[in-house]
């Protein structure tokens, strides 16, 4: 109770100097450091982090590593570094597995954040949660990746396995990946372009336009669907397709021959695998090359 009639204290003598919250200067203090696991060729990364950034990144090692940096900032320096050491980082590994998990300190008068970047053997499965923060994996890992965050936008940019994604306020981009999965966002949107083998696949996201270039598709079927906002498709000109469709308010656009209106079902080059496309409040262009 004595602490927070000082922080009152303070905030009315800033006000009554003619500042502002905007004019308060806050002070930082941050701290960096580095974890090592013991040997692990596969298995899972477990990663639970709070307010900060995950970057994952493949190398050629037989065990993970973790760098991390904390930030600390308050209008109180003299917390700083009381906040900084209660910020913490821990590594913890079982058989098969590494676990990451952050414990941050609850701050009234500033705010606490963790980035951390790993290095990874090639063939693992990832789980990582996080807060306010991206995730971002690099680097052609083989494994499932199960990703969620909130606040934050998810990058993958090459990968094989099988996609479990979530987050809102965020977009998703995704590149090069091989498998299939589920994909959800809410007002942000998803962009994916792959080259190599992509099965079934779910796109969904509010708020959000989906940009799809498949390049290569061997799965049964794709569902895109958004509300506010734009869904474009580019697909091979040679291959066989059903194509279902529908948006409430906007047109489709194809540079196929038949393809318009607002609501489609039809059989492309003789059909095949089901893509289910469906807006609101958006056009949907399928652009056959």
């Amino acid at each position: 109770m004595r602490k927070i009639c000082v922080y009152l204290i303070v905030l009315v003598l800033f006000l009554l100097s003619g500042c502002t919250i905007n004019n308060v200067i806050f002070s930082e203090e941050q701290a960096s450091g580095t974890l090592q696991s013991s040997e692990l060729l596969s298995g899972e990364i477990v990663v639970e982090n709070r307010n900060g950034s995950v970057k994952v990144e493949k190398w050629d090692e037989d065990y993970v590593k973790v760098d991390y940096e904390k930030k600390v900032n308050s209008f109180i320096e003299a917390d700083l570094k009381n906040y900084l050491d209660k910020t913490t980082v821990e590594l913890i590994n079982a058989e098969n597995s590494v676990t990451i998990k952050t414990s941050l300190p609850r701050i009234t008068n500033g705010g606490v954040s963790v980035s951390i970047k790993i290095y990874v053997p090639k063939n693992v499965h990832l789980d990582i949660t996080t807060t306010n923060g991206s995730i971002t994996v690099n680097s052609g890992i083989v494994g499932d990746v199960k990703l969620k965050s909130s606040n934050g936008g998810i990058n993958i940019n090459g990968l094989t396995g099988k996609l479990d994604l979530d987050t809102s306020n965020g977009s998703i981009k995704l590149s090069d990946i091989e498998g299939s999965g589920s994909v959800n966002t809410s007002n942000g949107s998803i962009y994916f372009d792959s080259s190599l083998e992509v099965g079934d696949i779910t796109l969904n996201t509010s708020n959000g336009k989906i940009d799809v270039d498949l390049q290569n598709p061997v799965g049964d079927k794709y569902k895109l669907k958004t509300s506010n906002g734009n869904i474009t498709v580019k697909i091979p000109a040679d291959i066989g397709f059903h194509l279902d469709a529908s948006t409430t308010n906007g047109t489709i656009k194809s540079n196929l021959d038949g393809i318009s209106g607002r609501n489609v079902e039809e059989e492309i080059n003789g059909g095949g695998f089901r893509l289910d496309m469906e807006t609101t409040n958006g056009t949907i262009n399928i652009n056959s090359k």
